[in-house]
Parts: C-alpha cells; structure tokens; sequence
C-alpha cells in the first residue's frame, strides 16, 4: 500500500471524508500553445480513491487547470508565472484555487454541499 493511500485509509478511519486530487500542472503554456496532458500519477490517484472506499472521492484538478489555462491562453498564463514556471503568482493561484472548486461543484463531489459558490459563478466549464 502507498503512502497516500495509507493516509486516505487512516483519516477515513477516524470518521474523515476525503479528497484526493489530481496533480496541479505547472505552467503548460511554455511552448507555442498552452497544452495539458494528465501525468501519470493522475491514474494513481483514481486508484487510490478506488481502494479507499466510498468516504473518498477523486477531483481531477490538474484537468480544470489546463482547461482553464487554455480558454486564458499563453500570453495571459505567462503572466501567472514571473519567476519560475512551477509557483504561480498571487492571481495565476486564484485561478488555480477557482479550478478546484469548479472540479469539486461539477464532479458531483459531496463536499460541494459545503460551497456557496454555483457552477455557473466560478470561471470555466464543467467536463
């Protein structure tokens, strides 16, 4: 067992409801385009959530980040990243935090409940 899944199945264990997401991408605007392909480790994730059980659930944040990059495009995306193309800027991390909750209210996730925000108010479209 893995350590990520090791710690699902602990906190779930103690009555936790757990979220496992897909990598945050860095910037995927550095060539000619923007473009996203989901890392390896987006599968293990799943995965993870699949042998965890039903007090777990996946996001796949990584994807809402690209797409959202994408829609944005290149010149907008570069702007996100002024020292490195791994930490975003204080705007390009709104972006990224929105992508999440708009992964979470799309993905049918029971922690969207919990969010006062409707698909419709947060920025990009739903997969």
């Amino acid at each position: 067992m893995t350590t990520t899944q090791n710690a699902a199945k602990a906190l779930v264990a103690k009555g936790a409801k757990v979220i496992i997401s897909s990598p945050t991408p860095n910037n995927s605007c550095e060539g000619t385009t923007c473009s996203y392909t989901p890392p390896r480790f987006t599968e293990y994730c799943r995965k993870v959530v699949q042998n965890t059980g039903s007090s777990s659930s996946f996001v796949d944040h990584g994807q809402y980040v690209g797409n959202r990059f994408i829609t944005l495009g290149k010149a907008t995306v570069d702007t996100f990243f002024p020292v490195d193309h791994t930490h975003p800027s204080p705007k390009g991390s709104d972006v990224v935090q929105a992508a999440f909750v708009k992964a979470v209210l799309c993905s049918g996730n029971p922690f969207s409940s919990y969010i006062k925000n409707t698909t419709a108010t947060v920025a990009g479209y739903c997969i």
